[in-house]
């Protein structure tokens, strides 16, 4: 048999006709399967998880793991079963591996669908002990064994091709999990069960707000003058931070937005972490930075899938202005003396994706001459991508320029970071 390359394993094919869900009684012993859109998961006796790596027409071409160790193997789809080849490599030089399709085993306790902090689980469950599951729509996939301690232990990627990290839950009962990622402290990865054949009637109360999804907190630590056009080297005037961010769960019901789909576009909330007395100019020597330390926390209902690149951005407006209110036409009004006027575009998807553990420093470029700090996309300023004592933050730097002349700069510095549910 012509041996596999990681290109051809790695390929997304969109022609799924078939679909491999089932109970299958093989030459090695029982496998359950799952098909969820292009991708499958499945159980291999009480030996470990199999995962999907192509899906197309009727062929199915994949990994299993027996007690830890990694093979790979082809199925090809018939009208009782499959037959197939496995192997320790991609040359699948170990023999056939058939199988027939049978009556249905019945599941265990964790089988279904979990809301959790992050993406989505539905969950198989063998009899054996072996669960293995669906993580959010992107291919990502789960596998492990469950003991009789009820602990889960096992391995998760994100999404189709990414490398497999390690995951543990507690499951309290057969419907809440406290779970764990890498090398996090247990409670940094939490679902519950979603309840089987419940419907939403009109007498359903629409008052009560989604549960968020993450708390997203942001502090403006410090802003600074870089640069003045005067002569003496400082600006007066009066400086806004503002930062908005949409997709918040603050004041939404469940009739106001498709959690499925996230089209329904959410106000905008807004919190000023640095507003100055009205009345009174400030000074801002160039060189000298301001500490605020000022925070804002935000909310968020959407889990991270649903949030479409650049559509669900943050944003950091700074204003500077040389001039305070006056009156006009008997109402207070800013003179006409707006200098800065910058809304900067963070990409919320990439931040709570690094936050939340999803992704790494290493998964974003370096920007040269910055010290260390990393560009995200759809993002006006660069970052900083730390992890201090387990807990992961996000270190924004932001350099402004007025755009007329060029001549007066200010840079401001903020972290953002998640705080528990």
């Amino acid at each position: 048999m012509t041996a596999l390359s990681l290109s051809q394993t790695h390929a997304k094919d969109t022609n799924t006709a078939t679909d491999w869900t089932g109970t299958y009684n093989t030459n090695f012993g029982q496998i359950i399967l799952h098909q969820k859109a292009n991708y499958v998961v499945g159980t291999y006796r009480d030996l470990g998880g199999i995962r999907s790596m192509y899906v197309s027409n009727n062929q199915l071409i994949g990994v299993f793991y027996n007690n830890g160790k990694e093979g790979h193997f082809k199925f090809t789809k018939t009208a009782k079963g499959f037959t197939g080849k496995w192997g320790w490599t991609y040359k699948l030089e170990g023999g056939s591996w058939d199988g027939n399709l049978v009556a249905d085993v019945k599941q265990h306790y964790l089988k279904g669908q979990w809301n959790t902090d992050y993406e989505d689980l539905f969950l198989i469950h063998s009899p054996t002990g072996i669960v293995a599951g669906h993580y959010g729509d992107k291919g990502g996939m789960i596998w492990g064994k469950y003991a009789g301690t009820k602990i889960f232990t096992g391995n998760y990627t994100n999404a189709l091709g990414r490398e497999p990290r390690t995951c543990s839950f507690i499951f309290t009962d057969n419907n809440t999990f406290k779970g764990k990622f890498d090398a996090n402290e247990y409670g940094s990865w939490n679902g519950t069960r979603v309840r089987e054949n419940t419907t939403t009637s009109s007498t359903t109360d629409r008052s009560t707000a989604p549960q968020p999804k993450f708390k997203l907190k942001i502090t403006l630590n410090s802003f600074k003058c870089n640069g003045a056009d005067n002569l003496f080297n400082r600006e007066q005037g009066f400086v806004y931070v503002v930062p908005s961010l949409q997709t918040m769960g603050v004041d939404v019901k469940p009739g106001n937005f498709n959690i499925q789909t996230g089209d329904q576009k959410v106000s905008e909330h807004r919190s000023s972490l640095y507003t100055p007395d009205a009345r009174f100019k400030e000074n801002y020597p160039v060189g000298t930075a301001i500490q605020i330390n000022n925070s804002a926390v935000y909310p968020i209902i959407y889990p991270i899938n649903l949030f479409q690149p650049g559509r669900y951005a943050a944003k950091m407006q700074f204003v500077f202005r040389e001039f305070p209110v006056i009156s006009k036409g008997g109402a207070l009004v800013f003179a006409e003396n707006e200098r800065i006027n910058a809304k900067r575009n963070i990409e919320l998807k990439e931040v709570l994706k690094f936050l939340s553990g999803q992704t790494r420093a290493e998964d974003y470029p370096l920007v040269n001459g910055t010290n260390g700090r990393r560009r995200l996309p759809n993002s006006n300023d660069t970052f900083w991508l730390e992890s201090i004592g387990g807990k992961r933050y996000v270190r924004g730097y932001g350099d402004i320029i007025e755009p007329k002349k060029g001549k007066i700069r200010f840079g401001y510095h903020y972290t953002m970071e998640l705080l528990p549910l």
